[in-house]
Formats: structure tokens, sequence, C-alpha cells
């Protein structure tokens, strides 16, 4: 499965899965809009609010080849509007650098009230020193502790977040992970999902994961040990370092070479920096994973993106369900929202499902397998995951012709129009299927408890570098709106559309999974894109 733009956004936030991950997504046709005035910002946030050390992970398109790009790295906020040092690692369609960043004045940020903000990033240039590079990143806080960004400055299309660092030198002894991105040799859609073991200190000691490339897995394969060598020179100030992970794959050794930041002592932000694949993603310590079906009562929502191939067509894939575990293993409420190219289907149809089917691994890996048919069309849905606990971990979507992985996280509290009601910060991202152009949005929406238009004085800003846009400060308003309890999906699940007010104005509509009272999962119902996104509650 040849790659096209298969990207990787991270769904950050109030989570107890911190660094959320999913991928590929879009926008709804161009649009070249009459910006109107921005609304008024409301709300507490100050330069005060952006204080400290923080981790952040983007990734998208590139501007100049249309390569997969990510960045990895960390800057040092002093709050009042100055970044006092920075770095990051970036892996442009597999060629890998290190930036140092200068410190301020030549980067620093800026905050709203609302939690909107701009941070500037500048390095010497690498040719002529005596010129500065200079990366810009719309961003919006959900919290003083963490956010999300795009990436405004032109050079590439980029989604992501960050959030503040905790850096310890000290490793679990085990944790979760989920890396995605292209494999090299062969241009295909490659994910890496699995667990990996450590001594805690200075290497990998073994582990499993489960291979898809180009829409071939692998089921599970083991790994075998290697390293984790802290940056003699950066860890202390930004908790760099580099892991190995090794494997046999067909026969061949497959070492897969990462640079990590620790952002506390459960997460790791990792991009690749080998000449395998360049992938990027996270690891989530794991705590008192399940070892059987009883252990793994509840509901949980699933998004993953990426890409498939059907009947010919080579696209973009966003899918987004959600279902009920009993101790005994049986599913029920089972539902599911995809958006393949442009082609919006809701699960199950009237058929319902078959051989529906949930299994936990008993030796403690946090590896799982949840399948299903979907009988009226006959169509098969295999998924793999890995838990960093009973309540999160990460998912793989091993469907034929699919590539694509994301999140899995268990389901909390009563969701009503009055639980819902407060300031979220939201992004999306994906592709444009009018022109195959990568969009990215960020901003902010309040969300009130009326039944008609709850949405009101939003702002977003947006870029499609393809096409040469990028917008600032552009108004919003819409309607989010609560089907039942909340929980469900298809024509029982809950809807949110976002009109901008421009001219021309753009509706989105969204399919809205409530993960808890804090967070929500979006994925696109418009047959002009392809979408996956969040919206966090601003603390």
């Amino acid at each position: 499965m040849k790659t096209h733009a298969i990207k990787r956004i991270f769904l950050a936030g109030s989570l107890a899965l911190a660094l959320y991950s999913a991928a590929c997504g879009g926008g709804n046709g161009t649009f070249t809009p009459t910006p109107t005035p921005t609304p008024t910002p409301q709300g507490s946030y100050s330069l005060a609010s952006l204080n400290g050390t923080y981790a952040f992970s983007m990734s998208g398109t590139d501007n100049t080849q249309g390569l997969s790009i990510s960045r990895i790295g960390s800057f040092h906020a002093d709050g009042q509007g100055n970044i006092t040092m920075a770095i990051e690692d970036v892996n442009d369609g597999g060629s890998f650098s290190t930036f140092n960043f200068t410190a301020a004045p030549a980067s620093n940020y800026t905050m709203s009230s609302n939690g909107r903000g701009v941070l500037t990033l500048s390095h010497p240039d690498v040719v002529n020193p005596s010129v500065a590079n200079n990366f810009t990143f719309s961003i919006a806080l959900d919290s003083t502790s963490s956010g999300l960004m795009i990436e405004t400055d032109g050079s590439s299309t980029m989604s992501g977040n960050f959030r503040l660092q905790t850096i310890s030198s000290t490793f679990a002894t085990a944790y979760a992970f989920d890396v995605s991105g292209v494999d090299l040799g062969n241009s295909t859609s490659v994910s890496f999902i699995g667990q990996f073991t450590t001594n805690g200190a200075s290497g990998v000691t073994g582990g499993e994961m489960d291979v898809n490339d180009g829409a071939s897995p692998t089921g599970a394969i083991a790994l075998q040990p290697g390293t984790i060598t802290l940056d003699a020179t950066n860890f202390s100030n930004f908790g760099r370092g580099t892991m190995t992970l090794n494997t046999t794959l067909n026969s061949q050794l497959l070492n897969l070479s990462y640079v990590f930041y620790v952002v506390d002592g459960s997460h790791l932000v990792l991009v690749e920096n080998d000449t395998v694949a360049a992938t990027s993603g996270s690891a989530i310590a794991q705590t008192a994973v399940p070892t059987t079906v009883a252990a793994f009562p509840g509901s949980f929502v699933f998004a993953v993106g990426g890409a498939a191939i059907s009947q010919g067509v080579f696209g973009g894939l966003a899918r987004v369900g959600r279902f009920t575990s009993d101790a005994n293993g049986n599913i029920t409420n089972l539902s599911l929202d995809e958006d393949f190219s442009g082609g919006v289907n809701a699960f199950p149809k009237g058929g319902g499902f078959s051989n529906v089917t949930l299994t936990i691994d008993a030796a403690g890996t946090g590896r799982g397998t949840l399948n299903f048919t979907d009988v009226t069309r006959n169509q098969p849905f295999q998924y793999v995951f890995y838990m960093a606990s009973a309540t999160q971990g990460f998912i793989q979507d091993d469907s034929a012709n699919v590539v694509a992985d994301g999140s899995i996280t268990a389901q909390s509290g009563t969701f009503t129009a009055a639980s819902i009601a407060g300031s979220y910060a939201i992004n999306w991202s994906g592709v444009n299927l009018a022109n195959g152009f990568e969009e990215d949005f960020v901003g902010v929406i309040p969300v009130s408890s009326a039944g008609s238009n709850n949405i009101s004085g939003g702002v977003l800003d947006f870029t499609e570098l393809g096409d040469g846009k990028i917008f600032t400060g552009v108004a919003v308003n819409g309607l989010l709106t609560l089907q039942g309890d909340g929980t469900l999906g298809g024509a029982q699940g809950n809807a949110l559309q976002l009109t901008t007010s421009t001219t021309p104005s753009t509706t989105f509509n969204f399919r809205a999974y409530v993960v808890n009272a804090n967070t929500i999962i979006l994925v696109g119902v418009d047959s002009t894109r392809v979408v996956i996104g969040t919206a966090v509650r601003q603390q």
C-alpha cells in the first residue's frame, strides 16, 4: 500500500491517556474566506499560564516535497512570553536532523485570555548561519500543563500537542507503545504497536509487537533486548535520549532506533532515526493491565486513522467506535463511524454484527483483540490492542487492506448537556479531497447547555499549504447535539457542526464520541474530507 500523506496527530489534554494518538484526516473543500472580526477572547489564561518545560510532538506533511514529516522536542517557557531554551528532532521523509533553538527574544510566545497563542521557535539556518529560520505554531491551551498546536509558518502542515514535563531518569518496567508512518524501503504505510519491558535504567529487556506494513499484519512477534541511552548533553534540560527496539521479521533482523523525550515518569514521545522507517508516536507505562476478559469490563471508545485501499481506490481512513464488554467477554452496544476517502458509513447496517469476539492475553502483555463482522455488507473488522492499564491503550486496525492505528479509552461519567458545557481546545487534521492537500485546524470553542446554537464565539486557526493558505483568528459558531446518554455512535450518536463566520462560510460536520466529561473524539462525516480530531475541556 503506497503512502499518500499518511500522518499522525496526537490528541492531547486532560486525558488519563495523556498522549492520545490517531492518524490521517481532512478539510471540507477549498475555501478562501473573507474573515470577520475575531471574537473578544474570554477566559483567565495569560503569559503566566505557559511556565515550565514542555515536551511537544507533531506530524504532518512538508511543503517542499510533500513528504511525511515528524518533529518532537522540548521548550522552556518562562511565564513572561520568552522561550529560554528549546530543542527538536525532525524526521523529514527519512532525513533526520537535530536543532537547538535560539533563546528569546528570537524564540517567544504570546497568549490570549481564551488560551489561544502563538509559539515562535528560531534557529540559525544550516547553510547560512547568519540567517534565522523561524518556525511559528498556533497553540490552544487546555490547561497550564498541556495544549494543542499546528504549524503556521508555511514550511510544513503539521498538528500535534505539548505537555508539561517532569523529567526522570528512572523508567517504568513496561510500556505500551504505538508509532506509525512510512516504511522507507517499500514506501508503504506502516504501524508498530506493542509492549516493551525495561530494566528501569539502561536497557530494553524484551516485549512484543504487532507490525502492519502495507496492510500485511504480522500478528504478535517477540522483541529482543535493546538499549536505552540518556543524552549526556541534553537529558537534564530536556529529557532527551535514544533507545532501540529489536526484533526478527520475515527471518530478517529489524533494528529500530528512536529518539525519545521523557514527558514524565509514565510517558515518552518517540521519533524514529534510522533508515528502516520514518515513524513517530508515544509510549505509556503499563500498570495493572488486564490478563482476562473478566478484568476488562466497561464501555470503551476506540479511534484509528490511516489509509486503506478498496476496489482500486487508495485514500485516507478514519474510524471511531465504541463498545461495552462484560466480565465474560460479551460485547454489546457496538457501533462505528467511518470515513474512507469521503465515503461516510455508520455500522452496524440493518443486519447487525456477527462473529463478535474479544480476547485478552493471559501473559500480562496488555495485548488483546477485537473482531466483528457487519452482516449486511459481510465486512469484517479486525483490531489488536495493547493496554497501558485497564482503561487506556493503543489499537491497530488490521482489517483487510487497511493500515491505521490510534487509541482505546474507557468511557466514564454521565453525559448531559449540562455536564458537557464548557470551553474546549479543539484540533482536527486531515486531507482535503478536492485537491489532496493536508489541512490542520486548532482553536477554542465555548459550548453552552442550550438546546440550539450552543457554540458561539469560537475561534480557529487554519492552514493548508498546498493552496498557500494560512488563516488565523477565524470566528466559528455551531451546535453540539447529544442523543440519549451520549455514549453511542452511528444514528444514535452525537453530532458536532461548526460553521465559520466568513464570506463564504464553510460548515464542518462531525460525529462526536464522548469519552468523559473532559474529552470528545471527533470523526468527520463530510464527503469532501477525511478527518479525525479531539476537543478537550479547558481547565
